[in-house]
């Protein structure tokens, strides 16, 4: 069984040795003519600067090749490479306008010992676009703070607009150009140069633009800010019915920093609005602070405000007339004698509230007899307000004691 393995391995080796020989002979000996290809050859474009006077450029992206047929001895045909030609594309000699142009290719070198098939056919497609230009902003993006007790200046960027050029299609992208730069812990001044890049209306990079300048001077003086503590207030939308009896707020200062001017006309820092609709009496409400524009201020976080409140309510009363200083040999008839009072107040002053601690009368001083309308005083105890009451006027009638016949018989 070995034997026979040996037998045909050696077979294949034999006919392996004479085909390669067969091919040598043919290629060398016969070396008969071949036709092929040559892919990808590399076509030099030349007098790019005439489209400048057509006011176009060439789009990027683009690679300029052909493939080229070609006839020749097969021993010469194998020797070609890509580099054995030299191939131009003239700019000039054609009338250039926006969109996809269709250049002729002209062959200036090959080997003498091959020939080009048809070389009137090679062409190479360009695309081109109006040459644009146009002024944008330079906008920088701040990320992060200065360190701690340290203020910033206002940004001082030279120039603030720069020109950016190119295909029209990438130029009405671009509306700005931006300058990224991180100031966390920073804490000393900048003044230098740095690379602008241009970018579309959401902050997305436009490649293939060119822009000039391409730098721009950014200055930033950072100074130590002054520091000083001050109160915090609740800042508390009045609500109809709710009064407010106790707030306490923790913590109850904040240490504030900033440039001195700004600091000098703060004497405390509030909270967000705080709706007592929505806040239960004796319940804590943790809620940020309002910072004031340009200070900083060293609690992180919300602050905790405990808000207690009475419940304002109303009640109706109805109270007897009394008279005073009417002279003793007269006597008086009241028209009506009740006044009908709406008080409001704290629901807990309201509710203990009785109608001997409300005085109502009518000061009848220096009357004599006849027929008076007399306007109604109410006295209220404090903490306790009269909406309304009526009547606010009353009659009375002023006439002499009977004899033998007391006041009020």
């Amino acid at each position: 069984m070995d034997k026979k393995r040996r037998k045909d391995f050696i077979i294949k080796v034999c006919c392996l040795i004479v085909a390669f020989g067969l091919w040598l002979y043919i290629s060398n000996i016969e070396n008969p003519i071949k036709t092929t290809v040559i892919r990808n050859v590399k076509v030099n474009i030349i007098n790019k600067d005439v489209l400048s006077q057509y006011n176009l450029v060439q789009l990027p992206k683009q690679s300029y090749m052909v493939n080229i047929t070609v006839k020749g001895a097969t021993s010469d045909i194998y020797a070609l490479k890509t580099s054995s030609f030299k191939l131009e594309a003239d700019m000039s000699s054609y009338a250039l306008k926006k969109g996809t142009m269709k250049i002729p290719v002209e062959v200036k070198s090959s080997p003498s010992n091959i020939s080009i098939i048809n070389p009137e056919s090679l062409w190479v497609k360009m695309q081109l676009d109006n040459f644009s230009q146009k002024k944008v902003p330079v906008k920088l993006n701040i990320k992060g703070q200065a360190k701690n007790g340290f203020k910033t200046s206002t940004p001082l960027v030279t120039p603030s607009n720069v020109t950016v050029s190119g295909a029209e299609q990438y130029i009405n992208y671009v509306t700005s150009v931006d300058v990224d730069m991180d100031l966390t812990n920073e804490e000393k001044s900048i003044d230098g140069t740095y690379k602008v890049k241009p970018v579309d209306i959401s902050g997305n990079r436009v490649d293939y633009v060119s822009v000039e300048p391409n730098e721009v001077r950014i200055k930033i003086t950072l100074d130590k800010d002054k520091t000083k503590y001050v109160p915090i207030e609740a800042n508390i939308k009045s609500s109809k019915g709710k009064f407010p009896t106790g707030v306490s707020i923790i913590p109850e200062s904040v240490s504030i920093s900033g440039d001195e001017y700004r600091l000098k006309k703060i004497e405390k820092i509030l909270t967000e609005e705080i709706d007592l609709n929505n806040v239960n009496s004796g319940g804590i409400v943790e809620i940020p602070l309002r910072i004031p524009e340009g200070i900083k201020v060293s609690y992180k976080g919300n602050v905790k405000v405990k808000i207690t409140y009475n419940t304002v309510i109303q009640k109706s009363i109805s109270l007897k007339v009394n008279v005073k200083n009417l002279k003793e040999n007269l006597e008086a008839v009241l028209n009506p004698k009740e006044v009908s009072v709406i008080v409001s107040g704290n629901d807990d002053k309201i509710k203990s509230l009785k109608n001997t601690d409300v005085n109502c009368s009518v000061d009848l001083n220096s009357l004599g007899e006849g027929a008076h309308n007399i306007p109604v005083k109410i006295e209220l105890p404090n903490d306790i307000k009269s909406i309304s009451y009526n009547p606010q006027t009353i009659n009375v009638t002023i006439k002499k004691k009977e004899v033998g016949k007391t006041n009020g018989n």
